[in-house]
C-alpha cells in the first residue's frame, strides 16, 4: 500500500518524544483489505456530543465547521471537569473531543485539529446524523 495514503488516513495523533502514532486497528484493516477507509470504532459518547455542539457554546458550530475543513482552533483544557455533566464552555466540548481522540492536541501552542482524514469522515457523519442545526 502506498505509505502517504496511509498517513493521510490514519496518523496525526503525536507524542512529544515518540512522533507519530498511527490507529493501529484501522491500519491492521487496511492492510488486511488492501483499502484505506474509515474503520473507526463508533463511540456513543461522541454522538451525544451533538447535544452540546447544538447549544453552540461560543461560536462551537462554526469552530467544528473550520475544524473539518483543515484548520486549527486554540483550546483550554484546564477548567474540564472530565464528565459528561459539565459543559459550561466551548473548550469543554472540545477536551472532550480531544481525550475521545476525535481531536489531537498541541501542549505546546494549545492548538487542535482532526488528526486525519479517517476522523474528518466520522466527524461528517456524526453531524449528518445530530439533530438540530444540519448547516455545519
Amino acid at each position: 500500500m502506498d505509505f502517504e495514503e496511509v498517513r493521510q488516513w490514519y496518523d496525526g495523533y503525536d507524542f512529544p518524544g515518540h512522533g507519530a502514532i498511527y490507529n493501529p486497528y484501522s491500519v491492521m484493516c487496511a492492510m488486511q483489505e488492501g483499502k484505506c477507509r474509515s474503520y473507526w470504532q463508533k463511540t456513543s459518547a461522541a454522538e451525544a456530543l451533538m447535544t452540546y455542539i447544538n447549544m453552540d457554546f461560543e461560536g462551537l458550530q462554526e469552530i467544528i465547521s473550520r475544524l473539518i475543513s483543515g484548520e486549527e482552533t486554540e483550546v483550554d483544557t484546564g477548567l474540564f471537569e472530565n464528565d459528561f455533566e459539565t459543559f459550561r464552555s466551548r473548550d469543554d466540548v472540545l477536551t472532550l473531543l480531544i481525550h475521545l481522540g476525535y481531536l489531537t492536541w498541541n501542549e505546546e501552542d494549545g492548538m487542535a485539529h482532526i488528526p486525519n482524514e479517517e476522523v474528518r469522515i466520522e466527524f461528517r457523519r456524526i453531524l449528518k446524523g445530530g439533530n438540530g442545526n444540519r448547516n455545519i
